[in-house]
């Protein structure tokens, strides 16, 4: 045809640019946009888009217990208190009413005799007192643990400067001191602590001395100081006083007079209390029930107290134990020299206070829904603060100022206490991972042991000549061989139907789980056998008392089996392991929210279902915009392509040159080019991937690789249906009778010709439609019809689409350069566009999916082991099981997760 060399290479580059998309990467992008907006009306925000596809393939969801499954910190679930006439505990009491009611009884009996005291009453008292807590401009700050059980009471405190944990009192002043109290004050050392206070300064502000802590019922009566002399001269140091709330009975309230701090190798903590208007000093501690224990009467201890501390903990509640005993009217000095191995022995064992970690309310029903979709799930608890990190609260309160200081002078006082984070107890792990269905209830749980070179629980590392049992919780007798995780004891009659042999160590009739501490962790990631740790690293769904390197570690072996793994967290021990996490998902707008790609405002795990639902979305969206933007390039490509063999083209702009004085001039006299990205391509693309997530997750995970056998089969089946009609519309209008060939111009483009015209009303229709082809519906987004955008685009596009092809207007069919055709041939070309349209659909939503698993087994096994039939089958098994994930491997030999 005598086209020039250079137009022809040209053209050849032309084809690689047209071949290649340049919006390819935009538009795979745009899911992932849409879904991370979705996110945030969610209050989950993401700083790392790339992250939000990963989401999709998660596999592996790893979640943090305190503050992220159960609320930040402890609840009383009830106290059990000695019930000294049957020498066994009572029934549990949940509501502090009843303990209310042994207090006010016991009142009443001292009014008689003064000496009969209520177990009830008593373990009431401990509870108010025996703690370290501080007012902080109103507000109790310390432990958690005492925090939560003072509030259970629903006391008042009341510290020396006056400040008071329940404001807005109803007492008022009405009289003047009664002779109760006057004789308290008269007493010496009484009269501090039977008021409750720390002494007098000038103008009834106090100073300091005996008294820092005062607690009383809520709506106590309290007494005030007044100044005033009772006798003799300012010097003597006498005062007045007088009652809010006068009564005939002195009120109840407790004074703190000395306080034995929390010691972590004691386990236990004591105060000594006086009781206004009362000599005799008592003695409260609580602690842990073992130590407990060794210092109480053991006369004074209940019958069932092994069987009930046993029930509780193996259910995984934490038991705190209380007992008291009567120092009798000891005067200041002598306590002051009194030593804590004096206060506490010979005690009166009181009771237990009962304490739950109790569940967020969306916990279990996130965990089903990820159950449902076949995501394993992991529950990795802190471990203990380590010694010399406690933390320390320095807490800063205005004091009282004396009116000879002046005022430009500020005293304060700085009182400090240590918090130090306990760690959960592997039994408290898998009690909760059982209430919140993360493992199953019928499910048998075995947790190690060291028998010898290591330390239960204590988070350090073991030599290598360990040795680690691995024991039921439930069932006693039950033990696991510790190199293959296999059951090699058999004593329960629960078990007594199954048969076991050592060379099927995982039956699926007998399902169980392992639970793991930080040590046992430690000591198998550094001397275990590879094979038993990936076993337990498949099989252990709890991961008690981690530290912050070992959760990360976790996160990191679990990756090397194959998983794609997800990690909830809340707290600055996290951060290792949300950072190392293929998505890490923040719970706090603290520490974590740095190293998580993800964080969410609303405190509780439903943002993981969220993030899984999004991410299956955008990946899906991205996979759909990849197969759309690729079919349409290699659709413009066959145009192009089958164009060239005449010397023609679709049209474009053309740049003239028009001299020197008047310089280049931009003209379109063809626009095809830009109609089809303009006018088709831009907007289906912008609202192909606006399909919201679809509400439920699907069991099975979509495809995640861009060159699976699924999304190469499903692309290169449309390019063939979409290219061979496309050919056969070329060779219709070829042996049509009104058919003339093009006249080919070496300088000129020759846009205008049937071929050029019959192609790209053709094409036109297939850009359109197989953006419908591709649109993915349920099971991982909502079905077409709901994106309204994308709907009403395609309806409009298919409108014009047809009018331009069965009535252009004149002015149009100038612009696109467009022959003039007999009406029959451009109802073949709708009928075309249809037929393509229906084969495309239906071969992508059924027989392409069958397609490209015949494909892989072919892959796999070859052809003669796929056409023998079972026994072929059976071969490309066996292959297969080489090229899968480790953790899919481990799951098959071990008999199931």
């Amino acid at each position: 045809m005598g086209v020039p060399l250079s137009k022809v290479t040209v053209r050849a580059l032309d084809l690689v640019t047209i071949v290649v998309p340049p919006a390819l990467p935009a538009t795979m992008s745009i899911g992932t946009g849409f879904a991370i907006s979705r996110l945030k009306r969610r209050n989950i925000f993401c700083i790392s888009p790339p992250r939000v596809n990963i989401g999709g393939k998660i596999d592996c969801m790893c979640f943090d217990k305190t503050g992220t499954l159960t609320e930040d910190g402890l609840d009383v679930l009830g106290v059990r208190c000695v019930d000294r006439a049957t020498d066994m505990f009572s029934e549990e009491m949940k509501e502090i009413n009843r303990l209310e009611m042994g207090n006010e009884a016991e009142q009443q009996w001292d009014a008689d005799d003064g000496e009969q005291r209520n177990t009830a009453s008593l373990i009431l008292h401990a509870m108010t007192t025996c703690h370290a807590l501080r007012l902080v401009q109103g507000e109790l700050i310390g432990d958690p643990l005492d925090l939560k059980m003072f509030e259970f009471t629903r006391w008042e405190l009341e510290e020396s400067g006056g400040e008071t944990s329940h404001e807005g009192t109803n007492a008022t002043t009405i009289g003047v001191a009664g002779p109760s109290r006057k004789r308290d004050l008269e007493s010496g050392f009484g009269s501090a602590a039977g008021l409750g206070l720390n002494g007098l300064g000038v103008n009834g502000v106090r100073k300091g001395g005996i008294v820092s802590t005062v607690v009383r019922p809520p709506g106590g009566k309290r007494f005030e100081l007044d100044v005033g002399w009772i006798g003799g001269s300012p010097s003597d140091g006498k005062v007045g006083f007088r009652f809010v709330n006068e009564s005939p009975q002195p009120p109840l309230e407790l004074g703190i007079i000395r306080c034995f701090e929390f010691v972590s190798s004691l386990r236990r903590m004591s105060v000594v209390v006086r009781r206004l208007s009362r000599p005799a000093l008592e003695v409260y501690v609580k602690g842990a029930p073992e130590v407990m224990s060794e210092i109480c009467l053991k006369e004074t201890m209940p019958r069932d107290y092994q069987e009930r501390l046993h029930y509780y903990t193996h259910r995984g509640y934490r038991v705190i134990a209380c007992a008291s005993k009567s120092l009798g009217n000891v005067k200041w000095h002598k306590l002051q020299k009194l030593k804590r191995q004096e206060v506490e022995t010979g005690l009166t064992f009181l009771g237990f206070v009962i304490f739950e970690n109790k569940l967020k309310p969306g916990t279990t029903s996130v965990v089903r829904t990820l159950q449902g979709a076949n995501i394993r799930q992991v529950m990795c608890t802190g471990a203990l603060t380590q010694k010399g990190d406690n933390i320390i609260f320095i807490c800063i309160r205005p004091w009282s100022r004396s009116s000879c200081i002046p005022e430009r002078f500020i005293i304060c006082l700085i009182s400090t206490f240590i918090y130090t984070k306990p760690g959960d107890n592997v039994l408290t792990a898998i009690s909760v991972s059982r209430e919140c269905e993360l493992v199953d209830p019928r499910t048998e749980i075995f947790v190690p042991r060291f028998t010898q070179g290591g330390r239960w629980g204590d988070g350090s590392s073991t030599t290598p000549d360990a040795t680690v049992v691995w024991e039921s919780v439930l069932e006693e007798g039950q033990v696991l061989d510790s190199e293959t995780l296999q059951l090699i004891t058999r004593n329960s009659s629960r078990l007594a139907n199954y048969n076991y042999t050592r060379t099927s160590p995982f039956s699926p009739q007998f399902r169980y789980d392992l639970a793991i501490t930080g040590d046992v962790f430690r000591w198998m990631v550094d001397y275990s056998p590879p094979d038993t740790l990936s076993r337990m690293l498949v099989k252990s769904r709890v991961f008690a008392r981690m530290s912050p390197d070992e959760k990360h570690e976790l996160v990191e072996k679990l990756q090397t089996l194959g998983y794609c793994v997800g990690f909830c967290g809340d707290g600055a021990n996290d951060c290792g392991a949300l950072k190392a996490a293929d998505v890490g998902i923040s719970l706090s707008e603290a520490e974590a929210s740095v190293a998580a790609p993800f964080t969410s405002k609303t405190m509780d795990i439903g943002c993981v279902v969220d993030v899984i639902r999004e991410g299956r979305a955008a990946l899906v969206t991205s996979f759909s915009c990849f197969k759309y933007m690729a079919l349409y390039s290699i659709i413009q490509f066959t145009s192009v392509t089958l164009l060239y063999a005449f010397d023609t083209n679709l049209g474009d702009f053309q740049i003239a040159d028009c001299g020197i004085m008047n310089g280049y001039d931009l003209f379109a006299d063809n626009i095809q080019f830009l109609y089809i990205d303009l006018f088709l391509i831009l907007p289906i693309a912008v609202f192909m991937g606006r399909t919201e997530a679809y509400p439920y997750l699907h069991p099975k995970r979509p495809t995640a690789s861009l060159v699976s056998k699924k999304v190469l089969t499903s692309l290169i089946g449309q390019i063939i249906f979409c290219s061979g009609f496309q050919g056969l519309i070329y060779i219709l209008v070829r042996r049509q009778e009104w058919y003339e060939p093009p006249k080919s111009d070496p300088i000129e483009k020759n846009i205008e010709c049937f071929e050029n015209t019959v192609l790209f009303m053709l094409s036109c229709f297939q850009y359109i439609l197989i953006a419908v082809v591709f649109g993915v519906g349920p099971p991982y987004r909502k079905a077409m019809w709901t994106n309204v955008p994308f709907i009403v685009t395609i309806l409009l596009l298919v409108l014009l689409t047809v009018w331009t092809v069965l009535i252009p207007p004149a002015s149009l069919v100038d612009i696109l350069e467009l022959l003039s055709i007999p009406l029959y041939f451009r109802q073949i070309i709708l009928v075309l566009g249809a037929i393509n349209f229906g084969i495309s659909w239906v071969t992508e939503k059924y027989a392409f999916p069958g397609v490209a698993k015949w494909i892989g087994r072919v892959m796999e096994g070859g052809w003669r082991d796929v056409w023998r039939g079972r026994e072929g089958y059976s071969a490309v098994e066996k292959k297969s099981k080489r090229h899968q994930k480790e953790w899919k491997r481990i799951v098959e030999e071990l008999g199931g997760s």
